[in-house]
């Protein structure tokens, strides 16, 4: 099940992983919080799999790099806005 959100200029067809490569993807609920505080667009989240959600971003430059710094720690975030957006994050994911 795929749930789409909307977005400023994305399209609103979304296609399968395998189909679109201009794509960001990842499980990681963390790393898509992070991305999501530095403006990246969400896409959709897909649940593929009962037991995770897979994020979806649009593929953007600097975005590869971002989810990088945050793995190894260099990536800083305002702590209220990383916390606002996990909420918003979390609410998405148990809403449907």
């Amino acid at each position: 099940m795929i749930k789409r959100l909307p977005t400023k200029s994305v399209a609103r067809n979304v296609q399968p992983p395998s189909e679109q490569a201009d794509c960001f993807y990842t499980y990681d609920l963390g790393c898509a919080t992070a991305l999501m505080s530095l403006d990246f667009d969400l896409i959709s989240l897909e649940r593929a799999n009962p037991r995770k959600v897979q994020f979806q971003f649009q593929r953007i430059n600097a975005i590869e790099e971002s989810a990088n710094d945050y793995f190894i720690g260099k990536l800083e975030i305002k702590a209220r806005l990383m916390f606002d957006n996990i909420k918003t994050l979390k609410n998405m994911i148990y809403s449907s």
